[in-house]
């Protein structure tokens, strides 16, 4: 297991970029908990960043919902959705694979 950050520096309602298997990915914290993804967009692999409730590419605009990673709008495919990484959160450390 790998630490990627804290609870205590990932507050809910914000995200944290990283680094997975040499490709972009994403730390989310919200009501539902804390999840992540690879961070390429299904589109054209651009990275996406939390807008309001959802996440969004920076380079079409892609939507994708941040609790399942589906894609909520184009351009990105409407069946595709971001890939999920498997965390832990042990105490304040969240860890990844």
């Amino acid at each position: 297991m790998q630490q990627v950050t804290t609870v205590r520096e990932l507050p809910k309602g914000t995200t944290r970029s990283f680094t997975y298997r040499d490709r972009p990915a994403i730390l989310i914290h919200d009501d539902d908990g804390i999840r992540a993804f690879y961070n390429i967009c299904t589109h054209e692999g651009g990275e996406c960043e939390l807008v309001g409730r959802d996440l969004q590419c920076c380079l079409h605009g892609a939507r994708f919902n941040p609790r399942t990673g589906k894609a909520l709008s184009e351009p990105a495919p409407l069946d595709s959705k971001l890939t999920p990484i498997p965390i832990r959160v042990e105490g304040d450390a969240i860890s990844v694979e």
